[in-house]
């Protein structure tokens, strides 16, 4: 009775599905359904207490009471352990968490079905329908606005050909450049115009332009999770012996919403973005050069980087990349150099947003990996310091080394 309306169509389903898929009793149920707390194992200390109304039977002499979080909590490990398995194993894990979505007519079931993983390749839109229509919706639009279309083409082609500067991926980029949907999502993603603004609202063509703004949207939600995944995954593979409130430090370091807005203007990302001339974008970028000779100075003094060793050490942990010299001394362990809080959100949320939304389209048109590889070299600075080295170089610096304790193995 309580459950939400399903929209009936394909593309506002969407957004139901990302505010849905991630809640616990959804995920509860889909470890039910599997029968997943039939192999949970007990440690030798006492069972967990909860209000858990289920006593799920481990095998031996003890009852194990689990909270609906910890079942959730499990179910969620379990997903991460079969994605770094293999991609296509955890799509029937996602599938089993589509079936437990409400129902949104009657006699409908199992509505939600993960195709792939997009590991490999982008998103197959000419294969569903009601995606194919939008996207072709989409391309006469962008063509229709007569008035800013230049505006449009250069953005997108100028920053496919600066990301290709930044990554040395020549091949990549081309293959962004020359599909036709690509362009049309990495255009979406670059659309930073607010509607709460009144200068193109003058000609009835403009109102349509709300169009590229809803896909925007949803671009995001796609680059948010893919980004928090990549970066993790990258984590768990370069910090083996790292604790989870290790993985959590690292991840809230490079993720943050200053951090993001950091990398995404320092990169000169902003430079491409519709609204690039935004009072937000002016007032970030004075607030970084600032930083920047707080953070260089301290560099300076540790021979031209954090670790003691400098640039040499630096140098040491990127062999192999065309990366020469660390780029980032304006930021401190997820907070902007010489400043314990965080920055007021009306002045990172655009940044960080849009951030995501490009690193969205590039995963719905090349696929996870390829998208990850353009981003590396972008990110890479931020992944070299263990949590020790974070905690140890950044101690009195970042309120954040402290925040997150190392927790156990």
């Amino acid at each position: 009775k309580n459950e939400p309306n399903i929209p009936d169509c394909g593309i506002e389903k969407f957004e139901f599905v990302v505010a849905m898929q991630g809640k616990n009793k959804v995920l509860l149920r889909a470890a039910k359904s599997l029968g997943l707390y039939r192999l949970v194992q007990h440690s030798s200390s006492p069972c967990w207490k909860s209000a858990y109304d289920e006593n799920v039977e481990s095998g031996t002499d003890y009852t194990l009471d689990i909270s609906e979080k910890r079942m959730s909590d499990i179910f969620e490990s379990f997903l991460g352990a079969a994605y770094l398995i293999d991609p296509t194993i955890s799509i029937g894990l996602l599938n089993e968490v589509g079936s437990c979505f409400p129902e949104f007519d009657e006699g409908s079931t199992h509505w939600f079905m993960a195709r792939g993983s997009m590991k490999y390749d982008g998103f197959p839109f000419i294969e569903h329908p009601d995606w194919d229509r939008e996207m072709k919706r989409l391309h006469q639009i962008l063509h229709s606005a007569q008035h800013i279309f230049p505006s449009f083409e250069k953005n997108a082609s100028g920053f496919c050909q600066h990301l290709g500067t930044l990554t040395n991926l020549p091949n990549i980029i081309d293959g962004l450049q020359s599909d036709s949907y690509s362009t049309i999502l990495l255009k979406c993603a670059l659309f930073d115009y607010s509607f709460a603004d009144d200068e193109y609202e003058s000609t009835s063509e403009d109102l349509w332009l709300e169009r590229l703004a809803i896909m925007r949207e949803k671009i995001f939600h796609v680059g948010n999770a893919s980004l928090q995944l990549k970066v993790v995954e990258a984590l768990y593979h370069r910090y083996l012996g790292t604790t989870s409130g290790d993985i959590h430090l690292q991840k809230i370091c490079v993720l943050s919403m200053d951090s993001l807005a950091y990398v995404f203007v320092k990169n000169g990302f902003h430079k491409f973005l519709f609204d690039r001339n935004a009072n937000e974008i002016l007032s970030f970028q004075t607030i970084m050069e600032e930083a920047d000779e707080l953070g260089s100075e301290e560099w300076e003094r540790r021979g031209g980087w954090i670790l003691p060793g400098g640039i040499e050490e630096f140098q040491k942990r990127i062999e192999g990349t065309h990366i020469v010299l660390p780029r980032y001394p304006g930021l401190a362990a997820g907070r902007i150099f010489g400043r314990k809080k965080k920055l007021n959100e009306s002045i990172t949320n655009d940044l960080q947003f849009s951030m995501k939304c490009i690193f969205g389209a590039l995963v719905l048109s090349l696929g996870l990996e390829k998208a990850w590889t353009l981003f590396l070299p972008v990110f890479l600075e931020l992944l070299v310091l263990s949590p020790e080295e974070l905690r140890k170089c950044y101690a009195g610096i970042s309120p954040m080394v402290s925040h997150y304790s190392k927790g156990r193995h």
